[in-house]
């Protein structure tokens, strides 16, 4: 079979998984926007005072996770037909990075992310 065993772990973890921690990620979003009164259609808020700050992190750090989610859901879907447990284990890294650097972002400082 050209699908291994396996292969819907790598779709639970990486599909559907890291789509879900994206949805969260967006919902911090929408929370900050009424905390911060960022309404859309504006992707950051404009000023430099400390909330404006706040907001753009939180929001960049949502924003670099979708940038980076084409390339991280293809690479699985390709690599998790050869290697589906190593390719599911990243999947798990993947969703608790993204969240511990959105985290880190949304503490109103960008170096914290690291």
């Amino acid at each position: 079979s050209a699908i291994p065993k396996g292969y819907g772990a790598v779709i639970l973890v990486n599909v559907i998984g890291a789509s879900l921690a994206l949805v969260t990620l967006s919902f911090k979003v929408s929370a900050a926007r009424k905390e911060y009164k960022v309404d859309l259609p504006a992707m950051y808020a404009t000023g430099k005072d400390k909330k404006s700050v706040t907001f753009n992190c939180i929001q960049r750090g949502h924003q670099q996770a979708l940038e980076t989610f084409p390339t991280i859901l293809a690479s699985s879907l390709i690599g998790g037909i050869r290697y589906p447990l190593s390719v599911w284990l990243f999947g798990c890294g993947y969703i608790k990075a993204r969240q511990e650097w959105a985290k880190g972002y949304a503490s109103g400082d960008p170096q914290n992310r690291y």
